[in-house]
């Protein structure tokens, strides 16, 4: 009887490992043919599409601007480049061009533009070492040929908000968020007309080409502006990161403040791409970093996952959203940025108190207080600012089982 067993258990493994070799061999194979290492693949397509939009996933990822910082190192593709940064308001922009015109390098020029963000300031270090290395590259590049920077976020004025009225027009005026960013990086591009060359280093929602709703519209953004208005000229490229999965909208008690980003409205968690294929390809491969097209590929054809996916076309693929995917390194082992604190000086800090009080309700402070252990709003916005150093991102340390695909007969 267990002879019998095994005769007939060991053809069922045998067919069940040669159906999963089926499965990820479309994805390894894609790699190994079209594969090309990461720098290389960008002054390619630099060369054909004037500007490259990259997705960081998580903007709170390290390892996207270590590469960031590889491609303004390597002359041969920054020199004369734009580079387009999301986080920052374009009303800011006088900061960059101080920082970067300044005759040493002084980050302390640079304080106000991460300041002023849309909520309590933008304490990650690795913009700050992208800048540290765009100014030393510009020191030994001539006057016409330097990398220029430029604030695109849409423009706040924090000397204007005074109020929670005044703070509710500020984000109703954020509809036109996208739009801003395509204009303003459009008009510095020169509308495409002349030999300018850009990168605008952005998040999730702002780099889709063509994603749309059930009702068949447009889910538009700002590079859904570029995709359908100056066709051809922009090539979306992903960086391969835990991915933002949206599961309902969650139900919020009246009065509780959210951010301009509005994720406190879903339910959501990150995991991997295709029940981990992507990775589980990446990993057999072994030869990171990689950048690939994925247009008419095993992970363009990929059903769409996102921070639109309550409300998609049904069939909308992942080539729809990006043209590429950019693997730096295994996922678990994508890092997060070091928090900085020497952005919170005293006079921020006095700023923010005021701030604060605009973004949250008295209650919200009063329970904050409370958690935190301390008496005052000062010291409250003093200990919610400590300098953290680099760790694992904590988003890949929640990710499900790479083999989790050979157990599933759809991918997400």
């Amino acid at each position: 009887m267990k002879k019998l067993w095994f005769l007939v258990l060991f053809p069922l493994t045998v067919s069940a490992q040669k159906a999963d070799t089926l499965r990820y061999l479309p994805y390894l194979q894609t790699l190994v043919k079209n594969g090309k290492r990461p720098l290389e693949f960008v002054k390619e397509k630099l060369s054909s599409h004037p500007l490259l939009i990259f997705d960081d996933g998580l903007h709170s990822a390290a390892d996207p601007f270590v590469f960031y910082q590889q491609i303004a190192s390597d002359t041969s593709i920054s020199r004369k480049l734009n580079i387009f940064l999301e986080v920052v308001p374009s009303n800011s922009q006088k900061y960059i061009n101080a920082y970067l015109n300044s005759p040493v390098c002084d980050s302390t020029l640079l304080f106000r533009a991460f300041q002023d963000d849309y909520s309590t300031g933008f304490p990650y270090q690795t913009y700050f070492d992208l800048f540290k290395t765009i100014y030393h590259v510009n020191q030994i590049l001539p006057p016409n040929e330097k990398i220029k920077v430029y604030a695109v976020g849409f423009p706040v004025y924090w000397g204007g908000i005074n109020d929670r009225q005044d703070l509710a027009a500020f984000r109703d005026a954020l509809a036109d968020y996208d739009f801003h960013m395509y204009q303003t990086i459009l008009n510095i591009m020169l509308h495409f007309q002349g030999a300018e060359r850009g990168i605008f280093l952005t998040n999730t929602r702002h780099a889709y080409k063509a994603i749309s709703a059930k009702n068949g519209q447009l889910q538009w953004n700002c590079n859904t502006y570029f995709n359908e208005w100056n066709p051809g000229k922009t090539y979306s490229i992903r960086i391969n990161n835990a991915t933002l999965f949206i599961e309902s909208v969650k139900k919020l008690a009246p009065g509780t403040s959210v951010s301009a980003a509005g994720t406190e409205r879903f339910n959501y968690h990150f995991d991997r791409m295709a029940n981990g294929l992507w990775d589980y390809a990446a990993d057999k491969y072994n030869n990171y970093p990689v950048a690939i097209d994925i247009n008419h590929t095993p992970f363009g054809t990929d059903a769409y996952v996102g921070n639109l996916m309550l409300n998609v076309k049904p069939g909308t693929k992942m080539d729809d959203a990006y043209d590429a995917v950019i693997f730096l390194k295994p996922i678990e082992q994508m890092q997060q940025t070091a928090i900085i604190n020497y952005i919170y000086t005293p006079e921020f800090i006095s700023e923010l108190s005021r701030r604060y009080q605009l973004l949250y309700s008295q209650q919200e402070i009063d329970q904050q207080l409370k958690e935190a252990n301390v008496k005052t709003l000062r010291e409250l916005l003093i200990k919610m600012h400590p300098y953290s150093a680099e760790i694992v991102l904590p988003q890949v340390t929640h990710l499900s089982d790479i083999n989790q695909w050979k157990n599933s007969k759809i991918t997400p």
